[in-house]
């Protein structure tokens, strides 16, 4: 997986993702998982750990941990 060529923790880790294989990814990886609902809807965002409508949701969120 990618997060260990980066050298990186799975478990503190976040896979931000817009569909069901993105999560699957994440999941299979050992990630969190942030799920950003696109077109299709949010059968996915059920499935992650946070979700949010759109990019920019998330984009606040973030700048608001500081």
């Amino acid at each position: 997986a990618a997060v260990r060529r980066l050298g990186l923790a799975a478990d503190r880790t976040l896979l931000v993702g817009d569909s069901s294989y993105d999560l699957l990814a994440g999941r299979s990886a050992g990630c969190g998982l942030v799920a950003v609902v696109n077109s299709q809807g949010t059968r996915h965002a059920a499935e992650a750990d946070l979700a949010f409508d759109d990019i920019e949701a998330l984009l606040v969120h973030v700048a608001a941990l500081g």
